[in-house]
C-alpha cells in the first residue's frame, strides 16, 4: 500500500462516491455521498440500507419522581442530605464548571 509516506492519491483503495441532489438538514445541497469502496477494477457498495431518524410516537404517562429510600432521620443525617440524595444525578440548571475564561 506504500507505507506511511505514500500519498493519498496513490492508495489503491478509495471511497466510492455518487453525486446526490438531496438537501441536507438545513436545506443546503449535500453534494457527494459515500456509497462504498472501490479499486481500479472493483466497485463494492457498502451502504445498502437507507436509515432515517424519527421521533418515537409512543404515548406514555409521565413518570413520578421517586425519592431515594433513606434510613430514618434519627441517624444523625441532616434533612438536607436526604433531599440531595433524592434528586436525580442530572440537573437542568445552568451551572458551568469551566474554570477557563
Amino acid at each position: 500500500m506504500g507505507g506511511v509516506t505514500s500519498k493519498r492519491k496513490d492508495n489503491p483503495i478509495k471511497l466510492m462516491k455518487i453525486e446526490s441532489k438531496e438537501l441536507g438538514k438545513y436545506g443546503d445541497p449535500i453534494g457527494q455521498k459515500i456509497c462504498g469502496v472501490e479499486t481500479d477494477t472493483i466497485q463494492l457498495p457498502t451502504r445498502l440500507h437507507q436509515w432515517r431518524i424519527e421521533k418515537c410516537t409512543v404515548n406514555t404517562a409521565p413518570t413520578e419522581r421517586r425519592s431515594a429510600n433513606r434510613p430514618s432521620r434519627s441517624d444523625n443525617g441532616s434533612d438536607r442530605e436526604a433531599e440531595f440524595a433524592a434528586q436525580p444525578p442530572w440537573s437542568s440548571s445552568s451551572v458551568n464548571n469551566c474554570t477557563k475564561k
